[in-house]
């Protein structure tokens, strides 16, 4: 009777430490799954249209609309400014109004087009050279400063402001566009991921904002593989 107390027991402690040590996996799965939603957080935009900055946040797109992505030419940028992207439709289901002044992004195949309306950076799309929460795009002169550029130097002056260009940073989670600076990116940095803080300075040294442009590429996807696009909640 003892020996079969005694093997009943060894055998509901073995099938105990069996059951223990799935717990224990499938604690430690949860928490590398929870780390990756934590830190890998990326979204993978699908193709197709974005309304608002809402949906664009979430990855899904709406793909009832199979939109053209056309390169505009240098003269017709000269003559009515704008960004480099026009889109268009050959179907009459959405207007060319939506197209110009209601989409936030389009994303065709890998391409993100970001909508310059929203941000007052003129009419039509700049491309992203970015994907993630920072987003770096190529932009016309913002509304307000190509005003100006027109009034104080008449013709030439507007066609100077039609013609120039900067690159823009859109946050996701902020809703925000900048001026893509060292200051700004160094801001960016030190909030999110300081121990970049000094490689990025010794390769931005001596650049011009205008030539950033590689060195804000490597490190905005550095910070997109760790910043959330979902806006914090307080």
């Amino acid at each position: 009777m003892n020996k079969i107390n005694f093997n009943t027991e060894i055998l509901l402690m073995s099938v105990f430490n069996v059951l223990l040590s799935k717990v224990r996996f499938y604690f430690i799965l949860l928490v590398v799954l929870h780390s990756s939603s934590l830190f890998g957080q990326k979204p993978n935009f699908q193709p197709g249209t974005y309304f608002t900055i809402e949906q664009f946040r979430t990855g899904i797109s709406d793909k009832r609309f199979n939109l053209n992505i056309e390169k505009r030419s240098g003269s017709d940028i000269t003559m009515n400014g704008g960004n480099e992207y026009k889109i268009t439709s050959e179907s009459d289901l959405i207007k060319k109004s939506t197209i110009k002044k209601e989409i936030y992004a389009y994303v065709k195949n890998d391409s993100i087009f970001i909508n310059g309306w929203n941000h007052k950076l003129q009419t039509w799309y700049g491309l992203a050279l970015t994907s993630g929460n920072y987003i770096l795009f190529k932009g016309c002169l913002r509304n307000e400063d190509a005003a100006a550029f027109a009034m104080a130097g008449g013709l030439i002056g507007g066609i100077i402001a039609s013609k120039a260009s900067d690159l823009y940073i859109l946050s996701l989670r902020t809703g925000n566009v900048n001026y893509c600076s060292i200051d700004y990116l160094e801001k960016r940095i030190e909030e999110n991921k300081p121990d970049l803080l000094t490689p990025f300075k010794n390769e931005s040294l001596g650049l011009k904002n205008r030539e950033l442009a590689p060195v804000a590429i490597k490190y905005l996807n550095i910070l997109n593989e760790f910043v959330s696009p979902q806006p914090i909640s307080n």
